[in-house]
């Protein structure tokens, strides 16, 4: 269950204790010791906390699970911002980042 690995490896990354990330994401700690023993798998819900608990969306958490390429946090926020702009801006952005290689 690499589900369960993930989790455990975003809460180690936050410096989360599991009695912290079961109080971040407003779910019993049990929960999370189940998911953790592969005693249970989480559903919508608990990753919906858990996301949260991590500030991220669960879009970002399954694009951040299943890239190809593993983004960080700040990439997949860089990624985001960069949907947002105009296609002017686009355009403009990625002929500033050209000119600082």
């Amino acid at each position: 269950m690499y589900l369960a690995e993930f989790i455990d490896g975003l809460r180690t990354e936050h410096g989360y204790s599991v009695y912290q990330l079961a109080q971040k994401a407003n779910i019993p700690e049990n929960t999370l010791k189940y998911i953790f023993k592969r005693q249970n798998y989480p559903n919508f819900y608990s990753i919906q906390r858990i996301c949260e608990a991590f500030e991220m969306t669960a879009s970002e958490f399954f694009l951040y699970d299943t890239a190809l390429a593993k983004f960080s946090k700040a990439e997949i926020e860089l990624l985001h911002d960069f949907e947002r702009l105009t296609p002017e801006s686009k355009v403009l952005l990625r002929e500033l980042v050209k000119h600082m290689k």
